[in-house]
């Protein structure tokens, strides 16, 4: 899954300077006793009125409450105070007007094993990880600041690296303070890797042993970096760094996007199966393209309303530029476009508004879900529209670049009007009003285009509450999903599939335990349409856009 939000131009410094009146100074000292820990202190002057609040981590990607890791809050000067609020996570300081304030803490790591945990802090004996979100105290004053960040009592022997250099203890940041909380801070036994080019060095933070070699992982990440590059025409990144965790399950392939850098938790034991290392590649890909998709081009509160936009464009984009650069197969593209498909039409939620998303993003798994395939389809549609509208002159990734150059040029968080402005320029303002509204806003069906791939046919097919196609040629169930009638009737991916009926809405499939042992299993259908799958007609057909 994928998280994703802010980026801006960023001006390193990487020795520390004495302290402006306007730096925050922030000093992190690591305890590494029977239960490692951290010990903060952060500097800063008070806001002229004699009451500044300051900000603990509270939520993000999912997870709640993270102020309650954090003990031991207290002011160092005896005519400062701390005052309790309503809001657990928002505390007062009152001081003198303009004061110079000093406040420190310490920062426990829970380690709390629910879903996507390794989105909180991390304090290990041998290693840390922590994404500035979950970790950093922020007093609510002028975003621009002047930032020093300084780690004391790290062992000598481990690495340290973070999304502004690697390898410094001392460092000058030029940032606004969101940007310094979206970023990724990690030390300990971590390989260090270096690919790319001397002067825009891309970094690999890895730790334990993974199936596949360092080598031929560091090879994948210059070919994705490089080619998305080249796609925006944008190399001003003076410094890149990617992290690489196993997050302690056997099926969950995660990462989020983060500013000059971005996470991947990968499941234990991760094999390089074809299957295996498909995924890794595509995961790779869907969260490097947030670089820009998300980061660079960074929409403004609440984070669901373009949702759709920042995860379903860059999922369209993720497995097109890894078709276009040799590391997906046109097979394996459709196959994952049927997927989508597949989940869309028969998600519980698919007509849902969007006004949904801003709401409930993160309460459920099919509203959260639902984006990425909604923005994929709407991609693909667009890129069709553009075609035909400016008779091949145009395609999608011509709007994608001009959206991405007024952005850059606005220096303004993305919203819809601008997508929209920028959108005209390629589309009837007619057509991009009423597809925004109908498919986006209202949650419209959207329908395939059954001409899409000059060599593919589209067809609907019966949905029985498991992926029917994926099943027949696997010869094995797929598809099914978690809690629905299916799920609960006792139907499980990996079934051995024999047959299936259905008779009004009822569904009867017959399966072969793990036991070898014939079982029929019946219950009601659920979502009743049909499901569109392309087919192809010729291994040698080629896409209208992934291969443009």
């Amino acid at each position: 899954m994928a998280l994703i939000k802010f980026i801006v131009c960023v001006l390193l410094f990487s020795s520390l300077h004495a302290q402006s009146p306007n730096e925050l100074k922030y000093t992190i000292s690591l305890i590494n006793d029977e239960t490692p820990h951290f010990e903060v202190s952060l500097e800063f002057k008070g806001d002229t009125s004699g009451t500044t609040e300051i900000l603990l981590p509270s939520s993000w990607a999912g997870q709640n409450e993270l102020y309650q890791e954090i003990t031991e809050l207290r002011t160092f000067s005896s005519q400062s105070r701390i005052e309790e609020t309503s809001e657990p996570f928002v505390k007062k300081i009152h001081h003198l007007p303009n004061d110079k304030l000093k406040i420190s803490y310490q920062y426990h790591s829970q380690q709390k094993k629910d879903h996507e945990w390794f989105y909180r802090p991390i304090i290990q004996p041998t290693y840390f990880y922590f994404i500035g979100h979950s970790f950093f105290i922020i007093p609510r004053i002028n975003p621009d600041q002047q930032i020093s960040l300084e780690w004391e009592n790290i062992p000598k022997d481990w690495t340290l690296a973070n999304s502004y250099n690697v390898g410094t203890k001392k460092q000058k940041l030029s940032v606004s303070l969101n940007i310094f909380a979206h970023a990724v801070y990690t030390g300990g036994d971590f390989r260090l890797l270096q690919c790319g080019e001397e002067k825009s060095p891309i970094y690999i933070a890895i730790r334990e042993k993974w199936a596949f070699s360092d080598e031929k992982f560091a090879d994948l990440v210059k070919t994705i970096i490089e080619s998305q590059r080249q796609f925006w025409n944008d190399f001003d990144f003076p410094h890149y760094l990617i992290t690489v965790l196993p997050n302690g399950t056997t099926n969950y392939l995660g990462g989020t996007g983060l500013i000059n850098a971005f996470s991947l938790f990968l499941r234990d034991a991760l094999s390089e199966n074809p299957n295996e290392w498909k995924q890794l590649v595509w995961l790779l890909s869907h969260e490097h393209f947030h670089t820009w998709n998300g980061n660079k081009m960074m929409s403004g509160p609440p984070v669901g309303k373009l949702f759709w936009f920042s995860e379903g464009f860059t999922e369209y984009y993720a497995v097109a530029l890894n078709l276009r650069n040799g590391l997906m197969s046109f097979n394996d593209y459709i196959e994952h476009l049927n997927t989508i498909l597949y989940n869309y039409h028969a998600s519980p939620v698919r007509n849902e508004k969007n006004e949904r998303f801003e709401q409930d993003l993160w309460k459920n798994p099919h509203i959260q879900k639902l984006p990425y395939d909604r923005g994929f389809l709407f991609a693909l549609s667009w890129d069709k529209k553009i075609r035909k509208a400016t008779d091949d002159r145009y395609c999608l990734d011509d709007f994608m670049k001009a959206l991405f150059k007024k952005n850059q040029e606005d220096n303004k968080q993305l919203d819809k009007d601008t997508l929209e402005q920028v959108a005209c320029g390629f589309l009837p303002p007619e057509i991009v009003k009423e597809d925004l509204e109908a498919y986006i806003i209202n949650g419209q069906t959207l329908t395939p285009d059954p001409n899409y791939f000059d060599l593919c046919t589209l067809v609907w097919i019966e949905n029985p509450g498991f992926d029917l196609r994926r099943t027949e040629e696997k010869g094995g169930i797929e598809g099914v999903k978690e809690g629905s009638n299916a799920f609960q009737a006792g139907l499980r991916d990996g079934q051995r599939f024999l047959s299936y009926q259905m008779s009004d809405n009822m569904v009867s499939v017959r399966i072969m335990d793990k036991d070898q042992i014939e079982k029929e299993l019946k219950y009601v259908q659920e979502i009743t349409s049909p499901i569109p799958q392309y087919q192809q007609e010729s291994a040698n057909n080629l896409p209208i856009n992934p291969a443009s």
